[in-house]
């Protein structure tokens, strides 16, 4: 019964969602999937406000930065599902989950990254500029 109710869950995701986005870059608001995730982006009171949700709809990490939707802002999700955030007033962040406890930490960036700190398919995106 509980194998049901999580493919219910997960068809229900699926078609409430455009699901073929392929993951990579975000630089504007919607909503975004790749199958696994969900990906919400929006504008509230001049902030940029995002959330990601796995297939069971479980809130695995929401936006905790005031990044103003005046400056440049862009987000990605890269091939290992680790999901980059990028704003050209607070900086740059990554969300990677936890081997132990299977939920997403965010780590901080206080230098400047480089090519060979990012993941090649975010450095080969438009994203690059935050670099």
């Amino acid at each position: 019964m509980m194998t049901m109710l999580k493919s219910l869950l997960l068809m229900m995701f699926m078609l409430t969602s455009n699901c073929d986005w392929t993951g990579g870059e975000i630089t504007d608001y919607g909503e975004y999937c790749d199958g696994e995730f969900k990906i919400s982006v929006y504008e509230k009171d001049n902030r940029l406000k995002y959330e990601v949700r796995n297939r069971n709809d479980e809130l695995v990490i929401q936006q905790d930065m005031n990044i103003s939707v005046f400056q440049r802002w862009g987000l990605f999700l890269d091939k290992k599902k680790d999901f980059w955030v990028l704003s050209s007033d607070v900086g740059i962040s990554v969300w990677r989950k936890d081997p132990d406890t299977g939920q997403y930490r965010k780590h901080t960036f206080y230098h400047r990254l480089g090519k060979d700190d990012v993941p090649p398919e975010l450095y080969a995106s438009s994203l690059r500029r935050f670099l």
